[in-house]
């Protein structure tokens, strides 16, 4: 997918960013909160529904996201990708003849296309390509070290030798859905799986093994999807 890097994308639907934030702090701050108060065995089996509850309702976010804005001049290209089956002069005239079903039918179309060409692709590929719709590069940098240990994103850090987390806002977030992964596809077990350790290990060079999920482990995920929303929105002010 080819997306223009220089320019902000005017006039995007960030409803779904603004109810995540709205998640964040209804929903996530008070809970962890009240497993605070519980002692370590109580809350052993509530972090990690929270943890997992929180990466999933952000990776939900990300889907609506492109969804919300199927029709952007730079998402158009690639939901149409493939979209070339002839349509008959029936069907043609049927459309012209009511204005409101040729709207609902390219609605329809170009949603089934970020389907197909965007939502399949995995959790890391997805928030890279709407950063790069959303954010100008010179403040995305989802490529450079910006996320620190507590999972707040600043300008800048320096990558620890041996660190065992990406520190780039892309590896960060892949990071993070992997131990999801490891939770809800490794009978709950903290360690990673096989396919995502080989991802982490090629594309953003750290290795890992095990990573347990910890009330520490919510709070962390807090820190960073919150900076990261702040950061989307921070980037189309600009």
């Amino acid at each position: 997918m080819q997306i223009c890097l220089e320019c902000k994308a005017p006039g995007m639907e960030l409803r779904s960013i603004k109810e995540f934030e709205l998640f964040l702090k209804k929903v996530v701050e008070p809970s962890i909160k009240d497993a605070e108060k519980l002692d370590d065995g109580s809350r052993k089996h509530i972090q990690k529904l929270l943890f997992t509850n929180i990466v999933d309702r952000f990776d939900s976010t990300l889907d609506s996201l492109f969804l919300d804005n199927c029709r952007h001049p730079d998402l158009q290209e690639v939901a149409l990708k493939g979209a070339d089956e002839p349509i008959t002069n029936g069907q043609l005239f049927k459309l012209l003849i009511d204005a409101g079903s040729i709207e609902k039918t390219i609605e329809e179309q170009l949603r089934s296309g970020i389907r197909q060409n965007v939502l399949r692709d995995n959790h890391s590929q997805k928030l890279r390509t709407f950063l790069r719709l959303c954010v100008p590069e010179t403040n995305a940098h989802v490529d450079k070290p910006r996320v620190r240990l507590e999972g707040d994103i600043v300008d800048s850090v320096k990558p620890q030798k041996g660190a065992k987390m990406p520190p780039s806002i892309v590896g960060y977030a892949d990071w993070l859905y992997s131990r999801r992964n490891s939770v809800v596809h490794g009978s709950g077990t903290s360690a990673f799986l096989e396919a995502d350790k080989a991802r982490l290990k090629k594309v953003f060079k750290v290795s890992v093994t095990h990573s347990k999920i910890s009330l520490s482990s919510c709070k962390t995920a807090l820190a960073f999807y919150r900076s990261l929303a702040a950061l989307v929105e921070e980037g189309l002010r600009e």
